[in-house]
């Protein structure tokens, strides 16, 4: 798993065609959450789903939502939702305590059908991106200077995208077997 990251948040703001999420966009996310960790499965068995996956990602999300360190965001209506991002502050899940974490955000819970494809970007990856800068908007809000997205090494289009936002591998995160 690479993790990418960023230093230079822009300050664009967060583009109009995303939106802050609710409790009716759920659903949605959950739908697309389920879509992402197929393709996750597909580019390795590790991410076999558990059978209470998405009730268990539903019961994350709703409190997700009433948590104030974090911002949730979508694309499209709670019935045709394109996509969503989270975009969290790092935690020592992220780094060692020897490291100050309080300027960096992560994104990890992050889809739009435009990285469906595992090896090629769809649509130029337009709507992937958008919820990228609405993300690091929200980190830039919040006074961070540096974001990370958590990506699979194998995820190409993914990686593509991510690189062609000015994204660079800064850490490795790797499974023994």
């Amino acid at each position: 798993t690479l993790y990418l990251s960023r230093t230079d948040l822009g300050d664009a703001g967060r583009p109009q065609t995303v939106r802050l999420a609710t409790e009716s966009d759920v659903p949605g996310i959950v739908t697309r959450a389920a879509e992402n960790k197929q393709t996750l499965f597909e580019i390795d068995p590790f991410w076999e789903q558990h059978s209470d996956a998405d009730a268990r990602f539903t019961g994350w999300m709703n409190r997700s939502l009433t948590l104030r360190d974090r911002d949730m965001m979508v694309m499209g209506s709670p019935e045709n939702l394109n996509g969503y991002v989270i975009a969290q502050p790092a935690s020592r899940l992220h780094f060692p305590p020897a490291h100050d974490i309080t300027g960096t955000g992560v994104i990890d819970d992050y889809y739009h059908p435009d990285l469906a494809n595992p090896t090629v970007l769809a649509n130029d990856g337009e709507g992937a991106t958008m919820l990228l800068r609405a993300a690091e908007a929200a980190f830039a809000d919040r006074g961070m200077g540096a974001a990370f997205v958590v990506c699979p090494a194998k995820w190409r289009s993914k990686i593509a995208m991510l690189d062609a936002a000015g994204y660079e591998t800064a850490m490795v995160w790797s499974i023994k077997r």
